[in-house]
């Protein structure tokens, strides 16, 4: 029954990046008993249709924009303003970069 149903939903489609209970890949194939991902590190992820079905799916690939958060470490020594300053123009020269909402650093 679950496989009926994901496949008149249709969270996801062959070939989205998606994350299903904290394993993220993209759709390599849908059979009726299970969802198989190929993990970005080359694994094949199984995961039957009846945990997909009950999971918090999210879809990377259905909305073109969205934003990424990122960590990235300053020497205690260096200028803090200009390390923010510089990531900060970097970010808004990237030509994919949306204008609003503006990049924050």
């Amino acid at each position: 029954i679950a496989s009926i149903m994901l496949s008149i939903r249709q969270p996801f489609r062959p070939n989205d990046t998606i994350e299903i209970g904290g394993d993220t890949g993209k759709v390599i194939r849908l059979t009726s008993r299970a969802t198989i991902l190929l993990s970005f590190d080359g694994n094949h992820i199984r995961i039957p249709n009846s945990t997909v079905f009950k999971s918090r799916i999210v879809n990377f690939s259905r909305n073109a924009e969205r934003r990424f958060t990122f960590q990235l470490t300053v020497a205690p020594e260096a200028d803090l303003a200009h390390a923010q300053t510089l990531a900060l123009s970097t970010l808004e020269g990237l030509p994919f970069v949306l204008q609003a909402p503006k990049a924050s650093v």
